[in-house]
């Protein structure tokens, strides 16, 4: 990665900072901080995790301002009149996002955000206040003016909690094991039914997406499709496999050039580590997700079929060949240099492998997933005499929004797991 300065006056193009990552490839972003002496704030791996530095806009480091294993995800401010960078990272936990303020120089980090739990922050144009959107597991959605030092001054929005208790909500929880090799601890985070009896046995539905650098378990309110599933019988289970985001470059590019090698073994370390724990009818599992969750589920009906029986995709990339270069060869390198590695990640490949029930909904209006991938998957099931359940949305978007249409989505999506897993 470059960054470019053009002089409107003269004409003048000058290079400026650069990145690199040797192994993998750099997180591109928009996060530069312009300072008024001709300095930049930027973030860079260059130490193995997301940091902050200051540089001049020639390219040369001035110093590197936060250090650690842990992250910055977002560079929100700099306040010349006290001298704080003020920005959003992972340090408290890397299933959490908080508020935090640090010397131009490095020193006096600080943590402004206190409650456990996700938080989402918009700095006032004065610099004096920030808006403080939060939730938790345990708590959902506050939203809490608040001055620079973190004291509440004034709540402008709070989710009352009993309108979810009258309906019986099902509190997530964070689990923790080890990946197959027993190198890594991985996290996931797991809805037991209502009235769980671990006497019985449920089934259990995984939500996954798995996409590089990405992250599903984190600390915020849960989803309320999670909670009728739970209702309706079923635990509900989501994990972050090798390859996802927020641990830091080396944990990221291992999904370089086969974005699927992990997410196979860390999903099937994930799912034993629940059959083992709690009371699963490991005949009785299944997978769903949309865009690149419903990659994760394709691939988990094919090439993990003697665990999965019941899918339902949604929009799905079956082949990253398929998709935008700017993505897919950010993770899987060129596919005429990884030709293997495209072959290994797709779809296409594993069709032979599959043997339960799937259903495959996408609009054929997507200008993000194209339509092409159901088509060539449709293709793929009948070229292997394999059974595949499709349905088509006319003219929906990439988000099968609009009207009725996500009601619909997601009654075909809960009746086909009733019909099929349960």
């Amino acid at each position: 990665m470059v960054l470019f300065f053009y002089d409107t006056k003269s004409g003048k193009i000058s290079e400026g900072i650069k990145d690199e990552d040797i192994v993998g490839w750099v997180d591109l972003n928009d996060d530069f901080q312009f300072l008024d002496n001709d300095e930049i704030l930027w973030i860079s791996e260059e130490s193995g995790f997301k940091h902050i530095y200051h540089s001049d806009i020639s390219g040369n480091l001035i110093n590197v301002v936060t250090k650690g294993n842990w992250e910055v995800s977002k560079i929100l401010n700099y306040n010349y009149r006290v001298n704080k960078i003020y920005f959003l990272g992972n340090r408290s936990s890397v299933k959490e996002s908080h508020l935090f303020s640090v010397d131009l120089d490095g020193s006096n980090l600080t943590q402004i955000t206190k409650e456990e739990g996700f938080h989402r922050v918009i700095i006032s144009p004065s610099k004096k206040y920030f808006i403080d959107s939060f939730s938790s597991i345990k708590s959902p959605l506050k939203i809490i003016l608040k001055n620079m030092k973190g004291n509440p001054l004034r709540v402008l929005n709070e989710t009352n909690l009993n309108q979810y208790l009258e309906y019986d909500w099902s509190f997530p929880k964070f689990v923790n094991f080890l990946s197959d090799d027993k190198t890594v601890l991985l996290d996931g985070i797991l809805t037991l039914p209502h009235n769980y009896d671990k006497n019985k046995k449920y089934p259990l539905i995984v939500y996954g997406y798995g996409m590089p650098g990405t992250q599903i378990v984190l600390n915020k309110w849960g989803s309320i499709l999670n909670q009728f599933f739970a209702q309706e019988g079923f635990m509900v289970f989501s994990m972050d496999s090798r390859g996802m985001g927020g641990r830091g470059e080396d944990f990221k590019n291992l999904s370089y050039g086969d974005m699927s090698k992990y997410l196979i073994k860390d999903i099937t370390s994930g799912v034993n580590y629940i059959i083992e724990n709690y009371s699963v009818d490991k005949n009785k599992i299944g997978a769903w997700g949309s865009s690149g969750g419903g990659y994760f589920t394709a691939l988990m009906l094919t090439r993990l079929s003697s665990i999965f029986s019941v899918g339902v995709s949604i929009s799905p990339v079956v082949d990253f060949r398929l998709y935008d270069s700017i993505y897919s060869e950010r993770s899987m390198g060129n596919p005429y240099s990884n030709e293997a590695g495209y072959d290994s990640v797709s779809i296409m490949s594993h069709i032979k492998n599959f043997k339960g029930s799937l259903l495959v909904m996408h609009g054929t209006g997507d200008d993000n997933v194209h339509f092409q991938n159901t088509t060539q998957l449709i293709d793929g099931f009948i070229d292997m005499n394999k059974m595949i359940d499709v349905f088509i949305y006319p003219n929906r978007d990439h988000s099968l929004r609009g009207g009725t249409t996500r009601f619909y989505v997601n009654t075909k999506l809960i009746n086909y797991f009733k019909e099929n897993l349960k």
